[in-house]
């Protein structure tokens, strides 16, 4: 397993947990809390509206992203290495 997909996942799993508590700030407070660029937080928002659905929002009065469906769950799979070869 690429140690990239496995960082990619848990800070995708950190940033969905974030989000839950609608606690995020915007984009550029992510990025310092994450230590990646401004772009890079898009990218994952993005990534989750996409691939799973994510009715993410980004709330003004409250300075936070956050799910517009309350009862939206998600899950981020980690793909791991379950088979040894024979």
């Amino acid at each position: 397993m690429r140690k990239g997909f496995k960082e990619y996942s848990e800070r995708l799993k950190r940033l969905v947990a974030i989000i839950k508590l609608k606690n995020s700030g915007n984009a550029e407070t992510i990025a310092k809390r994450f230590d990646i660029s401004g772009r890079q937080v898009y990218n994952d928002i993005n990534y989750l509206k996409t691939e799973y659905n994510a009715p993410i929002v980004f709330n003004r009065s409250i300075n936070s992203y956050e799910f517009c469906n309350t009862d939206f769950e998600i899950e981020i799979f980690e793909v791991r290495k379950s088979c040894k070869n024979n």
